[in-house]
């Protein structure tokens, strides 16, 4: 039997090619969503420029995890309430994930 994962991923258009933090109401934890437990995220940079990952904390704060070149792969084990970020080397934000519950998680990012 195959397992398939369903990733929530949202892509940002930006506007000019920059854009406002959209996400300054995101945070890791909200204390009226319970604890969803840990979980292990496999991010893979498919596209074809290298991209910083960011963990969104719980002020809001984007903290730099890992950069990505293209191919590179990355394991991060999380929480699922902690967003993490992609953005471009120019700071331009590409996508954002937020798991969905403790499996194992695989994001591709194009």
């Amino acid at each position: 039997m195959k397992k398939i994962i369903i990733v929530f991923l949202v892509v940002l258009l930006a506007a000019n090619g920059r854009s406002a933090n959209p996400f300054t109401c995101l945070r890791s934890y909200d204390p009226l969503v319970p604890e969803g437990g840990d979980t292990q995220i496999r991010f893979i940079n498919k596209g074809a420029t290298p991209l910083n990952l960011y963990w969104i904390n719980d002020l809001g704060d984007t903290v730099l995890y890992s950069t990505l070149s293209t191919g590179q792969r990355y394991c991060q084990p999380s929480s699922t309430t902690h967003p993490w970020l992609f953005k471009t080397l120019d700071n331009e934000d590409v996508a954002i994930y937020i798991p969905l519950n403790n499996k194992v998680a695989y994001v591709e990012i194009h």
